[in-house]
């Protein structure tokens, strides 16, 4: 569903799926793009993060397609790190579909669609948050990652819970992109249900034959 349409700078990059309401840190070296978010401060802080599609090293960068579907977030926070470099924090607000490309030079600037997230059944929805909850609880213990964060997860709403553990999985972009593009939320929670499910056969496979493992690292 369609909230609006606005225009928005586009920060085009390689290894970042923003999702509503998560929060992710950008490295912005390319003066063009320092020049976007200097841009984007002067307003309101609105900037679109868009993927790069398959192919993008081998065009110029500004020639370079991204995917139509894309985040829109705000930036919370900055700070310069030398005259070449700049760290932002941007919290993920909407989905978006890209309309029309406005420019490609110095930045691109686009018009999107605002997309609002959807979900069929809240109800049902609370046996997969227990689920979700649980399964990535296991893979990050497992990983050596769990933090007292990871304790606040069952009180997250429905959407926070499914669109922060997308950004979190350690796999692969563009399976991220798809995610991003599901627009129904109980479909989107339902699929990365299934991947965790995935990573914790293989953490329980692996935890079976940790006996196995050489005291000495050097031997495998």
């Amino acid at each position: 569903m369609t909230i609006e349409t606005v225009k928005i700078p586009i920060l085009a990059v390689t290894d970042t799926i923003l999702f509503p309401r998560t929060l992710v840190t950008l490295r912005i070296v390319e003066a063009r793009y320092r020049q976007l978010v200097e841009d984007a401060l002067s307003k309101e802080g609105e900037i679109g993060v868009s993927l790069l599609q398959p192919g993008w090293e081998r065009d110029f960068a500004e020639k370079s397609s991204v995917f139509s579907t894309g985040g829109m977030g705000v930036i919370v926070d900055h700070k310069r790190k030398g005259d070449d470099e700049l760290e932002i924090l941007v919290q993920g607000v909407h989905r978006f579909a890209i309309e029309e490309h406005l420019q490609t030079r110095p930045y691109r600037i686009a018009r999107v669609r605002l997309l609002e997230e959807t979900i069929r059944a809240r109800c049902e929805t609370r046996k997969n948050s227990r689920l979700l909850v649980r399964y990535f609880r296991e893979i990050a213990k497992a990983a050596d990652s769990y933090t007292s964060s990871l304790g606040r997860l069952q009180r997250l709403d429905y959407q926070t819970l499914v669109n922060s553990i997308c950004a979190w999985l350690n796999f692969s972009i563009y399976e991220k992109q798809r995610l991003l593009e599901v627009e129904d939320l109980r479909e989107r929670g339902e699929s990365v249900l299934e991947i965790l499910r995935g990573h914790v056969y293989d953490v329980r496979l692996i935890s079976q034959f940790r006996h196995l493992q050489p005291e000495d690292s050097r031997f495998n």
